[in-house]
């Protein structure tokens, strides 16, 4: 989220990953422990390596992802998404009438914990 971020518990802020050629995998489990300032936007989490810029959508990526003690209902079941060329990816949810949108600050609690596991391609 830009504007803040948030604290991970020290016992559990490691996610991994696996590069072989291009192809990446992330995976893992964190706990978020409190708000680090102010968080707004969409919450964003950093990838080890940039996604690949490829032509048409075929660069659009999502993986699985879980949240525990969120605090909150969400729209549509999330997936952790990256898309173009980012060096992060995000939360996407689809509503019930089909339109998507990303999680924010505003859904979830100070402190959550999340489970993910994304595959993707680099550029190199």
């Amino acid at each position: 989220a830009s504007g803040g971020g948030y604290n991970l518990n020290a016992a559990v802020d490691t996610l991994r990953y696996t590069k072989i050629g291009r192809l990446v995998t992330v995976q893992g489990y964190v706990i978020v422990v409190s708000e680090d300032g102010t968080p707004s936007g969409n919450l964003r989490l950093s990838v080890p390596f940039a996604n690949a810029a490829t032509a048409e959508t075929s660069n659009l990526v999502c993986g699985a992802v879980r949240f525990l003690g969120h605090g909150t209902t969400h729209a549509g079941a999330p997936v952790c998404q990256i898309s173009s060329s980012a060096a992060y990816l995000m939360i996407a949810m689809s509503n019930d009438d089909g339109t998507e949108e990303y999680m924010d600050h505003d859904d979830v609690d100070t402190a959550f914990d999340l489970v993910l596991n994304m595959t993707y391609m680099t550029a190199t």
